[in-house]
């Protein structure tokens, strides 16, 4: 979608992680891993990228938000 890269682009000093569960399926995983692609090529975006496995979409959340939040939060204490 030519919008939303033109949106991603206009980006600054953002930190994405992004996640999804090995037994979500093939189509989740690769729409994970372009996602990744897409916006790792922002200089401008930190994004990190896992497949927890043996999890689903009903369980991978919770590993996936305590992931995000130690991530996210540990790399902004290193900057302070």
């Amino acid at each position: 979608d030519k919008e939303l890269i033109q949106n991603i682009n206009a980006i600054e000093n953002l930190e994405v992680f992004i996640s999804c569960g090995s037994l979500e399926g093939n189509g989740m995983i690769q729409n994970n891993k372009e996602l990744y692609n897409m916006m790792s090529q922002n200089k401008n975006i930190t994004v990190s990228n896992v497949v927890f496995e043996n999890e689903n979409h009903n369980t991978a959340w919770v590993t996936s938000s305590n992931r995000a939040i130690v991530l996210l939060y540990k790399r902004t204490a290193d900057i302070d």
